[in-house]
């Protein structure tokens, strides 16, 4: 279904090229672009030359035509993009920005959810005890609103990416059995939802605690079963 979309909306893109130069063919092609993204990361790979490449001309289509909605989706996606490529300043000045649009436009800061990335950079710089109690404060307050919101525009769950993050951060912290409660959470939050690409991932973060935790046939299972659901839904 992700691939059906990815040609539809990719031959879309195509046709605006017989259309005049001007602000209404950018205007359209910027939200094939915010509408790809997720499809991209989703069928490409979080990391992939179509998912940087499509973040950068939404970038610039906002320069031109976006409003500050269609900014801040296009800098959540850039958050995601930077934290797999462990390029973790980079997080910092697209969370900053994101604090910026949100000060100018609402006259208050996003909500902590929209830091799940800025969180996440924190974990892998090795400030685990302070991502934790983040992650924490993250999952008692999530707004059901901005989490479909955010699934939707992004195409992950941050609740079940949260939770995956969350679990490695107390094995680092010495909880083992209270980090294998919430990467079951999150795997359960993710079957109960029928989110293919984020049951993908909660299973595959579990397998790694799995493997943290010198479970090793635990790991596996979830390994395997990991691996059953990237081939089936086809995610890198």
């Amino acid at each position: 279904m992700n691939e059906d979309a990815v040609n539809l909306l990719s031959r879309g893109l195509a046709l605006l090229e017989h259309l005049p130069p001007g602000a209404k063919r950018d205007a359209q092609e910027l939200n094939l672009q915010l509408a790809l993204a997720p499809l991209y990361r989703m069928t490409k790979g979080w990391t992939s030359p179509e998912v940087e490449q499509g973040l950068d001309r939404a970038m610039a289509l906002c320069d031109k035509v976006g409003d500050d909605a269609q900014r801040a989706q296009v800098f959540y996606g850039l958050e995601s993009l930077y934290v797999v490529q462990a390029k973790l300043e980079k997080v910092q000045l697209a969370s900053d920005e994101l604090h910026r649009l949100y000060q100018r436009t609402q006259a208050a800061p996003p909500p902590l959810e929209a830091d799940m990335m800025l969180i996440g950079s924190r974990l892998h710089l090795g400030r685990i005890a302070d991502a934790n109690e983040a992650i924490e404060r993250m999952l008692a307050t999530a707004s059901p609103s901005q989490l479909q919101r955010i699934s939707e525009e992004q195409g992950w769950n941050f609740v079940v990416h949260g939770r995956a993050w969350q679990a490695h951060a107390l094995w680092l912290l010495g909880y083992p059995q209270s980090a294998l409660l919430r990467a079951l959470e999150g795997v359960g939050l993710a079957n109960d939802l029928g989110q293919p690409f984020n049951q993908a991932l909660a299973a595959t973060y579990l397998a790694m605690l799995q493997q943290l935790c010198a479970d090793e046939a635990t790991a596996r299972a979830s390994g395997d079963k990991a691996l059953a659901l990237t081939t089936e839904y086809k995610t890198p």
